[in-house]
Protein backbone atom coordinates (compact mmCIF):
# COMPACT_ATOMS: atom_id res chain seq x y z
CA UNK A 1 0.00 0.00 0.00
CA UNK A 2 1.18 3.51 -0.96
CA UNK A 3 1.87 6.08 1.75
CA UNK A 4 0.48 9.38 0.59
CA UNK A 5 0.75 13.28 2.66
CA UNK A 6 -1.59 14.94 3.41
CA UNK A 7 -2.14 19.00 4.35
CA UNK A 8 -4.97 19.91 7.62
CA UNK A 9 -4.91 23.64 6.40
CA UNK A 10 -6.88 23.79 10.10
CA UNK A 11 -3.90 23.43 12.10
CA UNK A 12 -1.45 23.76 9.22
CA UNK A 13 -0.23 19.98 9.67
CA UNK A 14 0.79 18.05 6.98
CA UNK A 15 0.93 14.09 7.22
CA UNK A 16 1.36 10.88 5.83
CA UNK A 17 -0.95 7.94 6.23
CA UNK A 18 -0.96 4.40 4.38
CA UNK A 19 -3.89 4.31 2.15
CA UNK A 20 -4.87 1.62 -0.90
CA UNK A 21 -5.00 3.92 -3.97
CA UNK A 22 -8.83 3.54 -4.63
CA UNK A 23 -9.23 5.19 -1.15
CA UNK A 24 -6.30 7.92 -1.51
CA UNK A 25 -8.91 10.75 -2.55
CA UNK A 26 -11.54 9.93 -0.12
CA UNK A 27 -11.58 11.71 2.77
CA UNK A 28 -8.92 11.64 5.80
CA UNK A 29 -8.97 12.42 9.00
CA UNK A 30 -6.18 15.20 10.54
CA UNK A 31 -3.41 13.24 12.62
CA UNK A 32 -2.99 16.71 14.05
CA UNK A 33 -6.34 18.15 15.27
CA UNK A 34 -8.83 15.30 14.10
CA UNK A 35 -10.48 17.36 11.92
CA UNK A 36 -11.83 15.63 8.14
CA UNK A 37 -13.28 19.40 6.75
CA UNK A 38 -10.52 20.70 5.19
CA UNK A 39 -8.21 18.24 4.33
CA UNK A 40 -5.87 17.92 0.70
CA UNK A 41 -3.82 15.20 -0.12
CA UNK A 42 -0.39 17.06 -1.36
CA UNK A 43 1.72 16.55 -3.97
CA UNK A 44 4.65 14.63 -2.82
CA UNK A 45 8.25 14.13 -4.02
CA UNK A 46 11.16 12.29 -3.76
CA UNK A 47 14.68 12.06 -5.16
CA UNK A 48 17.08 9.35 -5.30
CA UNK A 49 20.80 8.98 -5.12
CA UNK A 50 23.36 7.34 -7.32
CA UNK A 51 25.64 8.32 -10.57
CA UNK A 52 23.14 5.75 -13.00
CA UNK A 53 24.77 7.39 -15.73
CA UNK A 54 26.59 4.42 -16.92
CA UNK A 55 23.51 2.03 -16.95
CA UNK A 56 22.45 4.80 -20.24
CA UNK A 57 26.00 4.44 -21.96
CA UNK A 58 27.78 7.24 -20.06
CA UNK A 59 31.33 8.47 -20.70
CA UNK A 60 32.79 5.38 -18.24
CA UNK A 61 31.85 2.41 -20.49
CA UNK A 62 32.30 3.40 -23.35
CA UNK A 63 28.47 4.95 -24.82
CA UNK A 64 27.06 8.12 -24.87
CA UNK A 65 26.16 10.14 -22.71
CA UNK A 66 22.42 10.76 -23.70
CA UNK A 67 19.43 9.78 -21.52
CA UNK A 68 16.68 8.10 -22.68
CA UNK A 69 13.32 10.12 -23.68
CA UNK A 70 10.21 10.23 -21.31
CA UNK A 71 9.87 11.24 -17.92
CA UNK A 72 10.81 7.17 -16.42
CA UNK A 73 13.88 6.14 -17.47
CA UNK A 74 12.80 4.30 -20.20
CA UNK A 75 10.21 2.56 -18.48
CA UNK A 76 12.02 1.71 -15.28
CA UNK A 77 8.70 2.89 -13.30
CA UNK A 78 6.42 0.57 -14.52
CA UNK A 79 4.38 3.13 -15.89
CA UNK A 80 5.20 1.87 -19.79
Amino acid sequence: MPVYEYYCSDCHTKFEALRSMASANEPVTCAACGGAKHVNRTITTFATVGSGIESFGGSESGGSASMPSGGCCGGSCGCG
